[in-house]
């Protein structure tokens, strides 16, 4: 008797080929626009005579940081247009502090800048300078930043108004993206709708916790501890959606990473705030934890 190997499906395989090549795609188109972006990041240090327009993902073409200052308050006065909304870039890398604006065409833009006599020259096929007749005063670049600070001030007054302990803002933010995603993305089983929206509240109530820290409505050392308890109970939670198989050990590792990096934050702060307070340098600063 002839033994016979069963094989996958033609169908299976063309749509894992499919799949792995999109994936593939949008991995190289995300690395190009980190790329572009970076070397416009870099064009836009010292600023003062250009609007570079660069290409990103999704087929929208953008400015940032000075050349979005001199856009939306230089270049639109002298059109008589209302100027868009310089919206907050929240990309992790090369960030632009001033902000961001999207547009959806080049072109438009182009015969837009070439009414007031801005020709568009081309540095790469991702990446557009648009010279103004003579460089901006420094005194008006000076006004323009600080408007967009207070403007950020202002937008950020009633929550975090100390930014104290950076690493930990960056930590609990980069959990509350991913607890999100997966929220989003990965609830069909009955584990995941139970205990995914309850990580989501534990994310927020790290995030409130350090507000109240920022506000000093919360004692620093007080605060750590509640970050260090919560952040182990996330660990926790995640750890059992991992043994029980509804999250890969991947996904669950990125997570429980990023937890350990609060918790590891906290006992750091933590002994510093006691060593100050005059405590043992030898005892453990987490014993009453």
């Amino acid at each position: 008797m002839v033994k016979t190997v069963e094989s996958k499906p033609v169908a299976t395989k063309d749509v894992e080929k499919t799949a792995a090549e999109k994936a593939a795609e949008n991995r190289r188109i995300s690395k190009m626009a980190a790329d572009v972006k970076k070397q416009v990041f870099e064009l836009e240090e010292g600023n003062d005579q250009y609007i570079y327009v660069f290409r990103s993902k999704g087929g929208w073409w953008k400015m940032g940081q000075y050349s979005a200052l001199f856009y939306a308050n230089i270049v639109c006065e002298k059109l008589s247009k209302r100027p868009p909304k310089i919206l907050k870039d929240s990309d992790h890398f090369s960030t632009f502090r001033y902000g961001v604006i999207s547009k959806k065409d080049l072109q438009p833009l182009a015969d837009e800048l070439k009414k007031i006599g801005m020709r568009r020259r081309k540095i790469t096929p991702a990446i557009y300078a648009f010279k103004f007749e003579k460089p901006i005063e420094k005194g008006i670049i000076t006004t323009l930043v600080q408007a967009k600070e207070i403007q950020r001030e202002r937008a950020n007054k009633l929550v975090d108004t100390q930014l104290i302990f950076p690493k930990m803002h960056l930590a609990i933010r980069d959990v509350m993206k991913m607890i999100w995603y997966y929220l989003e993305k990965h609830r069909d089983n009955m584990a995941k709708k139970v205990i995914l929206p309850g990580l989501l509240e534990k994310a927020m109530s790290l995030k409130r916790t350090y507000s109240r820290i920022s506000n000093s409505y919360l004692a620093a050392e007080e605060g750590l501890v509640i970050l260090m308890r919560t952040a182990n109970d996330m660990i926790s939670d995640i750890a059992f959606l991992m043994e029980i198989d509804e999250l890969s050990m991947t996904d669950c590792n990125k997570m429980q990473n990023k937890l350990g990096d609060i918790v590891h934050i906290s006992r750091v702060e933590l002994i510093k705030i006691r060593r100050k307070n005059g405590e043992s340098k030898t005892g453990d600063p987490t014993t009453s934890v």
